[in-house]
């Protein structure tokens, strides 16, 4: 299984980027060409102490997972002032906030100067600026609001005196919440784009189909899934938020695995099967090249190929799975890393490739072989 990793949406354009900004930086001035407020908009009549600017786009999934933290934080903490920049234009943005509700007013960047003054280039990135404009945290936004609570506790002087009471209050009813838990389907649109992210202190999925979240966190491909009593190609949105970070790195996906199942109302029935099958056969161990790449566990999907950095046989296997449903057994376990690209939808291309660039053959073969049946509680 891959590693946690997490990966932003990188985009290129023409413009050149500023200087990164670090921690203790003056943070440039938020000037967009014009801004956005929806219908949601709420104006904090407060003094701010404090200002969250967010950068994202409309089609960034992991950029969307967040905007609902960013609307609480506004609620919650009316000393915070929440700002967010895009280079989408406004009718896009307005579009958009039909679906989804926005708080917060959007910056309309189209030519990119706030962006490019920021530095940046991922996709989402957000900074925290204090009162005197300098920058006191800056990084990707997935679980925000527990980093955001670790900063005010952290730095209580942040809080102003006449907010402190009532924050404080706030941060020890949310420290004593063991966890929350939510899952719907997913209904804003998104097409194509989709993110998970498991964090120190939960996990957030947007836009995941069923078949999706059965193999990233069950280990099930498409292949061995039997029967469904579910809709395998709905998808949902789904948030785990954890008090206390992660204590042992399992208690996030223990809770999570755990709820998905509860809140689906499923459970996973896994039986033997008489079954023909792929043995995945490394003939050539000198045409497999290990992987020195430091970003490892990291796959892609584009122009009719499939792209692994850092891949173990294993993964290729659950590839085929996946993309060519067809069972496959490995003929023996290796924990060493790979680069691998293949082909998705052309199986003789695949054996080609596989027996030719990476000394591995499939063959075919029959036995019993483990699948599983996905059951209404």
């Amino acid at each position: 299984m891959f590693k946690k990793l997490l990966v932003f949406v990188i985009l290129t354009s023409s413009f050149s980027f500023g200087q990164k900004l670090k921690i203790g930086d003056k943070a440039p001035e938020i000037t967009p060409e014009e801004w956005f407020y929806s219908k949601d908009y709420f104006k904090n009549t407060s003094k701010t102490n404090l200002t969250i600017v967010d950068f994202w786009f409309t089609h960034c999934a992991p950029c969307v997972a967040t905007i609902p933290d960013f609307n609480q934080i506004k609620a919650k903490y009316p000393f915070i002032k929440v700002v967010s920049v895009t280079f989408n234009d406004k009718q896009t943005i307005e579009e958009f906030s039909k679906k989804v509700a926005l708080t917060y007013p959007v910056g309309i960047d189209s030519e990119k100067k706030v962006i490019s003054a920021f530095g940046v280039y991922g996709y989402p990135k957000t900074f925290i600026i204090n009162e005197e404009g300098k920058i006191i945290w800056e990084g990707y936004p997935v679980g925000i609001q527990k980093k955001l609570e670790q900063i005010l506790i952290n730095q209580n002087k942040l809080i102003p005196t006449e907010f402190k009471e009532q924050t404080n209050s706030i941060l020890s009813q949310s420290n004593q919440e063991s966890f929350s838990f939510s899952l719907k389907p997913h209904d804003i649109g998104m097409g194509g784009s989709s993110s998970a992210n498991l964090i120190e202190t939960g996990a957030i999925l947007l836009n995941k189909k069923l078949k999706d979240i059965l193999f990233r966190y069950f280990g099930i491909t498409s292949a061995r899934l039997h029967s469904s009593d579910l809709d395998l190609e709905k998808s949902y949105d789904v948030k785990l938020t954890m008090s206390k970070p992660e204590v042992d790195g399992k208690n996030n996906l223990t809770l999570l695995k755990y709820n998905l199942l509860k809140e689906l109302g499923i459970r996973l029935q896994g039986f033997e099967v008489e079954e023909n099958y792929y043995s995945l056969v490394s003939l050539d161990d000198l045409k497999l090249v290990k992987s020195d790449d430091n970003f490892f566990g990291v796959t892609t999907t584009r122009d009719g190929t499939w792209k692994a950095t850092g891949a173990k046989l294993k993964d290729v296997k659950d590839f085929i799975e996946n993309y060519y449903n067809k069972l496959v057994a490995l003929k023996t376990e290796s924990d060493t890393l790979y680069n691998f690209t293949l082909p998705i939808d052309n199986w003789e291309a695949l054996i080609s490739e596989l027996k030719t660039t990476y000394g591995i053959e499939l063959e075919l073969t029959s036995g019993k072989m483990i699948v599983y049946d996905v059951l209404k509680n």
